[in-house]
């Protein structure tokens, strides 16, 4: 995915119209209960998203992958979860196999991809 099109993509979900300020973009929200209000976005966190993004294949119209990586969205389903996995993670490691399993909140690579994926 190309800058541009990330910044598209935040720019409609968030109904904000987004300037360039030297290496950051400013997205100046345009909703009725947040007009005037400024989110900044890094340079350096649109680089990372794009460039961990242009490492990825789209399996199973879902999820992310790569050669190490596996990246799916999950639900919770317990009425009264023990443990809030949008505030925390859980991880397991598989020596024998060299896996790491990890269950946590989605990276920023992820939802900017289904952002841009719901779009379509």
């Amino acid at each position: 995915m190309e800058k541009e099109n990330v910044i598209e993509v935040l720019s409609e979900f968030r109904r904000a119209t987004a300037e360039a300020e030297g290496e950051n973009y400013v997205f100046s929200l345009q909703s009725l209960r947040m007009n005037g209000h400024k989110l900044l976005l890094p340079g350096e966190t649109l680089e990372e998203v794009i460039q961990r993004l242009s490492g990825l294949d789209v399996h199973e119209e879902t999820a992310l992958v790569s050669l190490k990586t596996y990246e799916v969205a999950v639900r919770e389903e317990s009425v009264a979860p023990f443990r809030r996995l949008r505030e925390d993670k859980i991880e397991v490691s598989n020596q024998e196999a060299g896996l790491r399993y990890e269950l946590s909140p989605a990276s920023d690579a992820y939802l900017v991809w289904m952002l841009g994926a719901c779009r379509t």
